[in-house]
């Protein structure tokens, strides 16, 4: 039987060679290699047929995503915000109709920042796709984002714009919330016994773990992601450190614990097992996010616009407000160079001046 690889000058006498090499080894194996390419012609057919659907819950999720600690999130971004087009070919999505729902998007009011959000999970998908042979080219190709303001915006608590006792706001939000977290399950144990059913267990130092991870928060500048993922073995009391291994970066770091941390990190240890998880979810399983305790948490202080990553902010502005260097704030802050840091250098207007008075004192 005669196999052709292809037609001179198309495919160079080395790439021939090669398949020459590859097709005599089938032969070898016993395999038809006039049978090999009809499968893999059909393969190809057959992934140029894969709707965006399929392609995510078949190869892209099993294959990519379900291995990133945001590949759930990312799934469930595709299936909400390109719904319509699940169903349809890979092949026939075009650049004109990613414009055309950018530009539906940005009627709507949505964000520029949401909106780039949403295209870069689906961006994703099709790279993948183009990849793994299923298109030839990604719709997204042709396609630009929306424009973002990249000014940088940093909110923290009782910020020029806001009022200046948001803190204090804060703090005794925490209190209350924890007061009458207790006050309801010595209500409730009591109307327990009255009637004779077995009584709850009291509630410990902390009603539950919010009041705990905000104030690590608003102590360390840790990240959210940082704060789930900690675990008893990263805490050195002895030290006073905390050793983050599941940082944004890549890299672990160590962040300093003042008495604040120690003292409340000790009392949480001794309400919990203290080990696996710092602050388990449900079933011991990590947590995904206090989101709706940490807006109700907000409504009781009435502070608006502050978000939970907001007191990593609020961490770095009270150190460099307070003369803090900015390489030691990053240092604290887990950034890999100083330019995310220099977003804090407005609060220190005095630095510069006390730097150059230090030759004051030299010439004297």
């Amino acid at each position: 039987r005669r196999y052709k690889i292809g037609e001179a000058p198309a495919i160079l006498p080395d790439t021939a060679r090669e398949v020459a090499e590859k097709r005599r080894g089938e032969i070898a194996d016993g395999k038809d290699p006039q049978q090999i390419v009809k499968h893999e012609r059909k393969e190809a057919e057959r992934r140029k047929r894969s709707t965006v659907g399929a392609f995510l819950d078949e190869k892209y999720w099993p294959d990519y995503l379900a291995s990133l600690k945001t590949g759930d999130g990312t799934r469930n971004r595709i299936r909400s915000v390109w719904g319509n087009l699940l169903k349809r070919q890979l092949d026939s999505i075009t650049a004109r109709e990613i414009d055309e729902h950018k530009a539906r998007r940005q009627r709507d009011g949505i964000k520029p920042t949401t909106i780039n959000r949403d295209m870069a999970a689906l961006q994703g998908l099709f790279s993948k796709a183009v990849r793994w042979g299923y298109v030839d080219l990604s719709p997204f190709a042709r396609v630009d984002r929306c424009k973002v303001n990249n000014a940088p915006k940093i909110r923290y608590l009782g910020d020029a714009d806001h009022n200046q006792d948001e803190r204090e706001r804060l703090i005794s939000a925490l209190d209350e919330r924890e007061k009458e977290m207790h006050e309801q399950r010595q209500s409730a144990n009591e109307w327990r016994r009255e009637r004779g059913y077995e009584e709850h267990p009291p509630l410990g130092w902390f009603a539950d773990h919010l009041k705990p991870i905000v104030l690590l928060a608003l102590n360390t500048g840790m990240r959210r992601g940082e704060i789930f993922s900690l675990e008893w073995s990263d805490v050195n009391f002895n030290e006073a450190r905390v050793r983050v291994a599941d940082s944004k970066s890549g890299h672990s770091r160590t962040v300093q614990m003042n008495k604040s941390v120690g003292d409340l990190l000790k009392k949480w240890r001794a309400q919990t097992s203290g080990k696996g998880l710092v602050f388990p979810g449900k079933n011991g399983n990590r947590l995904d996010n206090i989101t709706s305790a940490w807006r109700a948490l907000m409504k009781r202080a009435q502070i608006e616009g502050f978000r939970f990553h907001d007191l990593r902010h609020d961490f770095a502005s009270r150190l460099v407000s307070n003369g803090v260097s900015l390489n030691t704030v990053r240092e604290l802050l887990g950034h890999s160079d100083m330019k995310m840091t220099l977003r804090y250098a407005h609060l220190a207007p005095d630095a510069g001046r006390a730097a150059v008075a230090i030759l004051d004192q030299i010439a004297k």
